[in-house]
């Protein structure tokens, strides 16, 4: 895995969408023994209360976006009414028992 890019923007940029806006999402990964790949996306919102030193977090609610494409690696959606904080993940498999991941955070507000 390489790295995971929201409307052009790193994970680490101030990312923001309206809602209803189409927003595409890029994956960057490659398989150093050339296995084929399959991508995994998941949205979820951002967790409330945040953990300290590795403690454990509760895994937040899991959203489901309007899908319009996911085609290896580029993954284009829209959140319909929703707003706040997010954040999306994407697993990368090799089909090996081997596997990567990324994520990006965003807002969204009108």
């Amino acid at each position: 895995m390489d790295s995971i890019k929201l409307k052009s923007k790193n994970a680490t940029d101030n990312i923001y969408l309206a809602p209803g806006e189409k927003c595409t999402a890029n994956v960057f990964a490659s398989d150093p023994d050339q296995d084929a790949i399959t991508y995994k996306w998941v949205l979820l919102r951002e967790v409330k209360v945040r953990g300290q030193g590795g403690s454990r977090e509760s895994e937040p609610e899991c959203v489901n976006p309007e899908v319009i494409s996911d085609d290896l690696g580029e993954f284009t959606f829209k959140l319909l009414l929703d707003v706040g904080e997010f954040r999306l993940f994407c697993y990368v498999f090799d089909g090996k028992n081997k596997a990567g991941t990324a994520n990006v955070p965003f807002y969204v507000k009108y």
